[in-house]
């Protein structure tokens, strides 16, 4: 009896993986049907069932349902600032003050002070989605910013799946539980159950964790801040013509000197090998060119 129940219980567990898939894909038939509501298949509805439907109604249901689609989405934010100020003192307090004034924390930082003028500092910090675009607006008032990139990373579909996934799962713990319950045999296949079940149990463990992670980052973004002290510090600009005429004019010019100077280098390093040809090579030139003449008085 016990062995049918474990052969019960691998079924389950097979039923349950495929179950786990048409969970979501129904999830996401029932979406597509919500969709599908527009007034042309209500229109044709209406023609076949010949039952009076409100086609104001339906049509202002459209843009709830699509905002509510839009609020349910799960989106992850992430951002990095660089910052350059003129002073490093007080930084440290000035971005911790500014972290929990939109309700924030700091996750981690990493602060140098040993460089004299160039201090630097870089702190990664969790703010709520709502406070997000004040926080980067405020962060300008700090100093000059000189970098700012964002990214936003959609995650509505995992996290959709993993919530299907783990309810089909607590489903088919809940079977064997109940398998386990009503059936009673050998010591053998009692374990070879419960071992099917700690198994269940740590897959539905790590989705919930998978889960409760997305959660987290879905809720607070994530801010990577990194300010370092500059002295007389002059933003980059766009050249204007006249400027690129004498950048133009000052790049050739150095590359020229530059020629030189390698040229000058070359001639240098020659100078050695030249003492070398006028030591060896002159005395042989020498005594052929007196033989040749030698050779035409005779």
């Amino acid at each position: 009896m016990m062995r049918m129940a474990i052969a019960a219980v691998i079924l389950l567990v097979a039923g349950g993986c495929a179950e786990s898939g048409s969970d979501y894909t129904r999830s996401a038939a029932r979406e597509s049907a919500k969709v599908s509501r527009s007034p042309a298949s209500l229109a044709s509805a209406e023609s076949y069932s010949q039952v009076p439907m409100d086609d104001t109604a339906s049509d202002a249901d459209s843009p709830n349902e699509a905002t509510s689609a839009a609020e349910n989405r799960k989106l992850i934010y992430t951002a990095t600032v660089d910052i350059v100020v003129d002073n490093f003192d007080q930084m440290e307090s000035a971005v911790s003050v500014l972290v929990k004034k939109h309700g924030g924390f700091i996750a981690s930082s990493n602060v140098n002070l040993n460089q004299g003028d160039r201090r630097s500092g870089t702190w990664v910090v969790r703010i709520p989605v709502a406070s997000f675009e004040s926080f980067l607006q405020s962060t300008g008032d700090m100093g000059v910013p000189e970098n700012l990139k964002r990214d936003t990373q959609d995650v509505t579909e995992e996290y959709v799946d993993l919530e299907a996934r783990i309810r089909s799962k607590q489903k088919l713990e809940q079977r064997v539980l109940e398998l386990l319950d009503s059936n009673k045999g050998e010591i053998k296949d009692v374990i070879e159950v419960e071992r099917e079940l700690s198994r269940v149990r740590t897959e539905i463990e790590q989705m919930e964790g998978r889960l409760r992670y997305l959660t987290d980052r879905a809720e607070l973004t994530t801010v990577t801040l990194s300010i370092r002290e500059e002295k007389n510090y002059t933003p980059p600009q766009a050249p204007k013509f006249g400027t690129e005429l004498a950048n133009t004019f000052q790049d050739s010019a150095n590359g020229l000197l530059t020629f030189g100077k390698n040229l000058l280098l070359v001639l240098t390093a020659c100078a050695p090998w030249l003492v070398v040809v006028l030591v060896v090579v002159a005395p042989w030139w020498v005594w052929r060119r007196r033989r040749k003449q030698a050779g035409s008085v005779s």
